[in-house]
């Protein structure tokens, strides 16, 4: 339920600084376990030194069984989930005490399972998918659009944004940037808000719900 790697540990890779894994999954032993990201809150502590070590295409941290899960101000590093997907899968709630940027990586997001999904704090997404059963609340930074689409980890293919029942999706550009829809945002009954920058577009993805 606890990491420690050292100074020149290196999780995936063919060679010493070379190559990249696949997939790479860091997850609790004991259900329930909360884990913090870069310096967040939780028990399993997933340091910004500790996930600078992993080279991998594709990078999943948490599982279905996880606790809540949360994280400070994070960059990846730019062997980590290298132009592939970063999961975060969790039976509690994903939270921010700082943003969270994808950009160096050039990874998509997936968010899975979660009971409700906060992140508005400024962040540098560029693709997202999510399947969550709570409401969910994503801020984007200013001048980056945000792109809603289907992506594929280790666990398979997560298409748009779904949640259920009368849980909310908030969807929020605070600059200039676009929101892009192209996998489909349903929610069961709850109120969809998608707030661009500068256009909404809406291309190969529906957006549905039967509340507002």
């Amino acid at each position: 339920d606890t990491f420690t790697f050292n100074a020149t540990s290196q999780v995936g890779g063919s060679a010493l600084n070379t190559g990249l894994a696949g997939t790479v999954i860091l997850q609790q032993s004991t259900a329930a376990r909360t884990i913090g990201i870069a310096g967040g809150t939780g028990s399993l502590q997933l340091s910004q030194a500790t996930l600078d070590t992993v080279r991998a295409t594709n990078v999943r941290l948490g599982n279905s069984a996880s606790g809540n899960i949360n994280s400070a101000a994070w960059t990846l590093g730019a062997n980590f989930a290298a132009s592939g997907v970063l999961t975060l899968d969790t039976a509690g709630t994903i939270t921010q005490s700082g943003a969270i940027n994808l950009a160096t990586a050039g990874a998509g997001l997936i968010l899975r399972d979660a009971s409700s999904v906060t992140l508005n704090t400024n962040n540098v997404f560029s693709n997202i998918a999510a399947s969550v059963n709570g409401p969910l609340s994503i801020t984007n930074a200013a001048n980056i659009s945000l792109t809603v689409t289907s992506l594929t980890d280790d666990l398979g293919t997560v298409n748009g944004i779904t949640t259920t029942g009368s849980n909310n999706i908030s969807l929020t550009n605070s600059g200039s940037g676009n929101i892009n829809v192209n996998s489909n945002v349903t929610s069961g009954s709850g109120v969809i808000s998608l707030t661009a920058g500068t256009n909404l577009v809406i291309n190969n993805g529906n957006i549905s719900t039967t509340g507002n």
